[in-house]
């Protein structure tokens, strides 16, 4: 008897022992796997890391400004430049520069697309053949030659254009008086002919009028220094005839 329940106790105690091993070999597997799983779980984690790492530094680098447009028509407005010579932004010194840009987004545009744009909505201004000035203002010389000769494509088909490139302390300099760089740079001319020339006053005229008033000035400056000439040249003449008429005195 005893026999019996033995022999029918021992496939429960088998069967008990080969749960517990089994429960043994299936933790030790799900372990086992769960490692390289948690090391894949990293990997998108480590990746969006740093793609915003690298996404963060790409747009410090891709919306620092390198170099600036400054174009000088009545309207005046000034476009920064990054490295890669597209514009990451824009401002305008007037209103009729404000209204300009209004009437068109030229951000991230090439350098050249954005001049080009600017200008067919500025022919109001530019149909009856008015002077502008474009200035390319930077420290990179490499690249400010390279906006320079796309600035002068853009204005080829415009006789009264004026194209230039200088470094960025001279914009410092416009800023400080409150004026674009086309405009400081004809306030600099118009000074040196007539002193009591203001930045306010040339503020808000246009690039035409400042080079009608430089010329106008101009002329006057010539006619004065013609007239001092003459005069300095008669006196000269008088001078000489008295000289002479001694000379001829004492030779009798």
């Amino acid at each position: 008897m005893s026999n019996r329940i033995k022999e029918a106790f021992e496939p429960i105690h088998a069967e008990e022992a080969l749960k517990t091993h089994t429960k043994a070999v299936l933790a030790e597997v799900i372990q086992k796997r769960s490692r390289p799983r948690r090391s894949r779980r990293l990997v998108p984690v480590f990746a969006c890391i740093l793609f915003v790492i690298l996404g963060f530094g790409g747009y410090q680098i891709y919306f620092t400004p390198t170099a600036a447009i400054c174009i000088d028509i009545n309207p005046s407005l000034e476009l920064s430049i990054n490295r890669f010579d597209r514009v990451i932004s824009t401002s305008a010194y007037n209103e009729a520069g404000e209204a300009l840009l209004a009437l068109q987004d030229v951000r991230f545009l090439t350098c050249d697309e954005a001049v080009t744009r600017i200008l067919e909505n500025a022919d109001r201004y530019l149909s009856q053949g008015e002077a502008f000035s474009i200035g390319v203002v930077g420290e990179n010389k490499q690249q400010c030659d390279r906006l320079l000769s796309e600035v002068e494509s853009c204005t080829s088909e415009h006789e009264n254009a004026h194209c230039y490139s200088v470094g960025a302390a001279e914009k410092d300099a416009a800023e400080e008086l409150g004026l674009s760089h086309g405009k400081y740079r004809a306030f600099l001319a118009l000074q040196e002919l007539d002193p009591s020339i203001t930045p306010e006053a040339v503020e808000n005229m246009s690039m035409q009028e400042i080079r009608d008033l430089i010329e106008s000035l101009s002329g006057i400056e010539k006619e004065e220094n013609s007239h001092t000439q003459n005069s300095s040249n008669g006196q000269n003449s008088a001078h000489g005839q008295n000289g002479h008429h001694g000379n001829g005195s004492n030779h009798e």
